[in-house]
């Protein structure tokens, strides 16, 4: 069973390791920086799923942003994954939190941003169908 709920300021270097699972350079520090950026407004947050130990298996970073109709539209991702034995149980949890989230915060709908399409991820099982891609580039380096 996972408890999923928002970051909160004691469970930040908790969080940590699973973080560092898809950002290996990432250190404490700019983890912190992050958390702090990402937690700041009220349209935004990270949702971390912790077992009844506490120990970290997910985070999923949101914001919440209007589309072009001026819907708005919770943003979600990329979720950091560890799945202790069954496959699933965590993202389920995950997903059910941004189910709950997607109300409380009056969106239209959750667009997940995952790294590829990944055929074996559980979400589709969970509800989530694939919609396009998302393209992504760095900033280039402007001298001076």
């Amino acid at each position: 069973m996972f408890t999923v709920s928002p970051l909160s300021a004691l469970n930040i270097r908790r969080a940590y390791p699973v973080a560092c699972l898809i950002s290996p350079e990432l250190t404490l520090s700019d983890w912190r920086r992050y958390v702090r950026r990402q937690t700041r407004s009220s349209q935004s947050g990270l949702l971390v799923a912790r077992s009844s130990r506490s120990v970290m298996f997910g985070i999923a970073p949101w914001w919440v942003q209007p589309d072009l109709k001026r819907d708005l539209v919770l943003w979600a991702g990329p979720l950091i994954v560890v799945e202790p034995g069954a496959p699933g149980r965590v993202h389920g949890a995950l997903s059910a939190a941004l189910s709950r989230l997607v109300v409380e915060r009056h969106c239209e709908r959750v667009q997940l941003v995952e790294d590829g399409d990944d055929p074996g991820s559980p979400m589709p099982g969970l509800g989530y169908s694939w919609y396009g891609s998302i393209l992504q580039r760095k900033a280039p380096t402007i001298p001076g």
